[in-house]
């Protein structure tokens, strides 16, 4: 059985914020590929990947190296919470905005 797979799946298909909150590390692996985690932390790896044409696999074995195993167990309602707290906390009460 390929264990890859299955891996490669889940973390293409989480949202960069997700995977951002959920990975140490994965904010590095995203800002040398220059995608967006935090403004555009809504949009699934596979879709930044095809956005920006970077290579899925590329990012995908990156992120595993990293320790992706933990990854399936990303729970998207701490996550959204996490994220509106940093929105509210660091842009809101700072005037921050994000690079468009």
């Amino acid at each position: 059985m390929n264990e890859r797979a299955p891996v490669a799946s889940v973390l293409a298909d989480h949202s960069l914020g997700e995977l951002a909150a959920a990975l140490p590390g994965a904010t590095g692996v995203f800002r040398a590929a220059k995608l967006d985690y935090c403004c555009g932390g809504g949009i699934s790896l596979r879709d930044a990947a095809a956005a920006k044409s970077l290579d899925l696999g590329d990012l995908v074995a990156k992120l595993d190296a990293l320790g992706a195993n933990a990854a399936p167990g990303v729970a998207p309602r701490e996550t959204n919470a996490l994220i509106e707290h940093i929105v509210t906390r660091y842009h809101e009460a700072t005037g921050a905005n994000c690079p468009s």
